[in-house]
């Protein structure tokens, strides 16, 4: 396949640096760091994580205990979800499936949970997002998808301890107003969870 070079024009005028383009005049882009450097980099990269393990609120109850990041209302920012991960401590026997649900809180407690934390370590860059490992919702949250990847548990079956991840890339977005919190359905759960996302203007 032929490889061009072309340039782009700034607002002055004058030609920009030169970049390689297929035959589509698509730009071919070689990614030299991991992918998520350039935000870790710039500060806008947070994690939070519970310090000890949690018991996770079953669904149909606005009194929750797990772990929840809340986007304060006026932050002047959206917090773009990274990762999601449960760590089951104890077995499980019965239905159930960790989810990933949203909703506006009335309250919130710290309690077992670590964050924000930056994940440029040591930096000590501010997040605008508030953590908690408790907290009351206005309304029972609604479901927005398995947020842990499969952990159904058939009835009769012990679920041993596991671990399970959620690459959400950006995929889900809390907007000014709104949190995420895992959530368990039928069958109760203790664990420990963590959440990373990124803080971007809007």
């Amino acid at each position: 396949m032929a490889i061009q070079i072309a340039g782009q024009n700034l607002k002055t005028g004058a030609p920009g640096q030169a970049f390689p383009q297929d035959q589509q005049n698509a730009p071919l882009v070689t990614e030299l760091n991991p992918r998520y450097y350039q935000n870790v980099y710039a500060g806008n990269v947070f994690y939070a994580v519970n310090s000890a393990a949690q018991a996770l609120s079953l669904s149909g109850t606005t009194t929750y205990t797990g772990l929840t990041v809340a986007n304060p209302a006026g932050s002047g920012k959206n917090l773009a979800l990274l990762e999601a991960l449960w760590c089951t401590t104890i077995a499980i026997t019965g239905i159930g499936a960790v989810i990933l649900a949203t909703g506006t809180t009335t309250a919130q407690t710290a309690g077992s949970s670590t964050g924000p934390v930056s994940a440029l370590l040591g930096s000590g860059a501010n997040s605008v997002a508030k953590v908690g490992a408790s907290c009351t919702y206005a309304a029972n949250p609604t479901f927005l998808r398995p947020g842990t990847g499969i952990s159904w548990v058939t009835a009769g079956t012990t679920q041993t301890f596991q671990q399970y991840k959620d690459e959400i890339g950006g995929a889900l977005v809390i907007a000014p107003g709104q949190q995420v919190s895992f959530l368990s359905i039928t069958t109760a759960n203790t664990g420990i969870g963590y959440f990373s996302w990124a803080e971007l203007p809007i």
